[in-house]
């Protein structure tokens, strides 16, 4: 009789794998998490929650020009967004919006 005691599903060949794309994220839990740790972690969450483009200026290191910051703010606040802009918005760079 076969045995499957050797037997691994896609999941756990993946986490003994190399591929760091294919591997599954480990999660903190909330118990590993000091209480310091997590009121700085909340403070800093509410922070670029309510100013979304300093989050994309810190983390993905893109300077946005005033009139992205308004619209990254008004797409944050808002459920339904629409922007009509023409082409020229994003290849100029004093653009007056």
């Amino acid at each position: 009789m076969t045995s499957y005691k050797n037997f691994k599903n896609q999941k756990q060949r993946d986490a003994e794998g190399q591929d760091i794309f294919k591997k599954p994220n480990s999660t903190i839990k909330e118990v590993d998490i000091s209480k310091v740790r997590r009121d700085k972690l909340i403070d800093w969450i509410t922070l670029y929650r309510r100013n979304i483009h300093l989050f994309i200026f810190h983390y993905f290191g893109i300077k946005l020009h005033p009139y992205q910051v308004l619209l990254v703010y008004l797409m944050s606040i808002s459920d339904s967004f629409v922007a009509i802009c023409s082409r020229a918005v994003g290849k100029n760079k004093n653009c007056p919006l």
